[in-house]
């Protein structure tokens, strides 16, 4: 690439810092109500187009099973389209689509997420049903069986890529206290011993609405959308707070490694993950910029090095994760067919200690910090990805940590790269897995 190109690319990508900066100076006015209930309400309105996007967040995932029981809260976000007192198996999707619609649903760690995108004449509709969702469900013998077969498959089907099964692995390996040690879809021998007694009762303890968080934003009025949330959300009752999540993982004092074999991979892989901090913390805003220069594009420093230069691995990548509780900074690589992992591994710990001993050059910096702001302000931009946000962070404690994530992130500096990465990729800190092509003892 020419100087004349790269010089026009970072005065390009200063433009973007500057526009996405004069963004996040313009707070979003969300208002947040609580009902009766407890159910939290939060509103955005936002006249742009004649869309609403309506999510509900029940606070739980996997974080919150108990062992023998995991993949309960994946498994009940299926049962949720299976008939309420109000829908017939599947009609919530059918409904919406009809009216130009979608929806989805997901279950991550800490939250199980319901969410529809619909022209905003259609929002008392949505919130119908999904306040019958909330207290109506039928969870029948007959769908719960014919679900679980498809969660066995879903979870084939993920044990078979590359990085689904080492993944698994992997988390059950740096975590041996927390349940984040768990996958969120389940170990199959808890997958084989689910009831629905054990689905309902889950979902008497969990789907209440002092547990849940009610997102409207878009074309809406907020006293309009309020008395509708109120109107149905409002008659169901409180439930009983769910047990906390008392586990506490213990510090790392070791580094640990283990192997995964199987038969039909054809290249190696590596997972090494390190443990850091709960979302929330301030260490936070310097991964955040970390991950940017180690993984965003094909210029950054672990696919330049891995894939382009060295020419050892077909793909490499990373970054850290935004959790509840204390969580994993994880870097990867698929080597190249015939590559010895041991040489990727190196490489990617080389450009680990890079960051703990070599300042970031101030180009590398400012295109760090600016794709950084821009990629958070430019994921802004639809009614759904503001939800989500607002959603997300006034589920994981509030809303106003997003309000001025970007006020904090712009504080981070080259010397807080440097200390935040001496301080968390450590040996005694790091997990290894390694994905061996072959069956056990080849």
């Amino acid at each position: 690439m020419g100087k004349l190109l790269k010089r026009a690319l970072l005065i390009t990508l200063d433009i973007l810092l500057a526009l996405a900066s004069s963004l996040s100076a313009q707070k979003l006015a969300v208002g947040k109500f609580q009902l009766d209930n407890g159910l939290k309400v939060m509103i955005l309105e936002d006249h742009s187009t004649p869309i609403v996007s309506v999510q509900v967040w029940y606070r739980v995932g996997s974080r919150n099973e108990r062992t023998g029981e995991t993949g309960l809260s994946h498994m009940l976000e299926h049962m949720s389209f299976k008939g309420s007192s109000k829908l017939k198996s599947e009609e919530f999707s059918q409904i919406v689509q009809r009216n130009g619609g979608t929806d989805n649903a997901s279950t991550s760690y800490d939250f199980t997420r319901y969410y529809t995108d619909i022209g905003s004449d259609k929002l008392e509709l949505i919130l119908e049903y999904y306040a019958d969702m909330m207290s109506g469900l039928t969870l029948g013998e007959e769908e719960f069986t014919s679900e679980r077969d498809v969660v066995r498959e879903e979870k084939r089907l993920r044990d078979n890529s590359p990085f689904g099964r080492l993944a698994a692995e992997f988390n059950a390996t740096a975590f041996v206290a927390h349940p984040y040690r768990n996958p969120i879809i389940g170990w199959d021998s808890d997958i084989d011993a689910w009831t629905t007694d054990k689905i309902r009762d889950y979902y008497s303890l969990y789907y209440v609405p002092n547990n849940a968080t009610l997102v409207i934003a878009g074309d809406v009025e907020t006293a309009s959308a309020l008395g509708m949330a109120r109107k149905h959300f409002g008659p169901i009752p409180r439930g009983a707070s769910p047990p906390p999540v008392a586990a506490v993982e213990p510090e790392q004092v070791g580094e640990k490694r283990i192997k995964v074999h199987k038969e039909d991979a054809t290249s190696p892989a590596i997972l090494i993950g390190y443990h850091i901090p709960s979302f929330d913390h301030p260490d936070q805003y310097a991964l955040d910029v970390i991950s940017t220069i180690l993984s965003s594009g094909k210029s950054s420093r672990l696919y330049k090095s891995l894939v382009y230069e060295k020419e050892l691995a077909l793909s490499a990548g990373g970054g850290g994760s935004e959790r509840i509780d204390p969580a994993i900074f994880s870097i990867s690589a698929l080597a190249r067919p015939g590559v010895d992992i041991a040489k990727v591994e190196e490489a990617l710990l080389v450009e680990l200690d890079r960051l703990k001993d070599e300042d970031v050059p101030d180009r590398e910096f400012r295109k760090a910090m600016n794709q950084a702001t821009s990629g958070f302000t430019f994921g802004r931009q639809s009614v759904s990805s503001l939800a989500f946000e607002i959603g997300l962070y006034e589920a994981m404690g509030s809303y106003a940590y997003v309000q001025n994530y970007l006020d904090n992130l712009s504080k981070v500096t080259k010397e807080d790269i440097k200390s935040v990465a001496r301080k968390y990729f450590t040996e005694p800190n790091r997990t290894v897995a390694i994905l061996v092509p072959g069956k056990l003892g080849e």
